[in-house]
């Protein structure tokens, strides 16, 4: 008879333990989070990685920017289309020149005019330049290789060395091979020929430099 209530106070036990095993459960985390030494950091940890992010972010745009900038400075510094940006000079021969980008019939009644489809003074490839023969182009005639040429420009100072000098039409081939070139940097001046002829004519005189200085700004 001692059996049943052993086995009734066991097997109320086992319903006990069963019952009451999810609140244990709650209980004992409640406590082991209450005894935790640092308590989890969600809100700093969200907030650090944000800050990290719009660190970066910022960083990033401030580089881009920057970048950005220095290119701008540099494109801005070649002229545009009719722009003053320069003299042409043959201090031995008294050549003496505004220079202006393009060619166009307004441009050279101002002075010496960069054909827009050759490179900048500087860049590697030819440099074309041209003027009327009714101004101090026309002293080209005289000039000798060795002769120095001078562009002073916005961004920089160019001297390049006299060649060749040579009298062809305009449009002989070689002179657009040289043209398209992209192995050296030089500089080709021209103006009409005969030099004291009036209007347009069919033949130039070619002066072909290479660069030997040049001093950006």
């Amino acid at each position: 008879m001692i059996v049943a209530p052993i086995l009734f106070l066991v097997i109320g036990y086992s319903l006990l333990y069963v019952i009451g095993q999810p609140v244990i459960q709650l209980v004992s985390s409640s406590v082991e989070l209450f005894m935790l030494s640092e308590p989890p950091k969600f809100e700093t940890q969200v907030a650090a990685t944000t800050t990290n992010t719009q660190t970066n972010q910022t960083t990033s745009s401030s580089s881009t920017e920057k970048q950005k900038t220095t290119t701008t400075k540099k494109v801005s510094q070649y002229p545009k289309s009719g722009e003053l940006y320069g003299t042409v000079s043959i201090p031995d021969l008294g050549v003496e020149e505004p220079l202006y980008y393009g060619d166009s019939r307004e441009i050279l009644r101002l002075g010496a005019g960069q054909y827009m489809g050759s490179v900048y003074p500087g860049e590697v490839g030819t440099t074309l330049i041209g003027a009327h023969n009714n101004t101090t182009f026309n002293h080209m005639l005289v000039g000798e290789p060795g002769t120095k040429i001078t562009l002073d420009t916005t961004y920089g100072t160019f001297t390049y060395e006299v060649e060749k000098r040579e009298i062809k039409n305009y449009q002989d081939p070689a002179i657009l091979d040289q043209l398209n070139q992209k192995e050296r940097k030089q500089l080709i001046l021209y103006t009409c020929y005969p030099i004291y002829s009036i209007g347009m004519t069919q033949d130039r005189i070619f002066v072909t430099a290479k660069m030997i200085a040049s001093s950006t700004n």
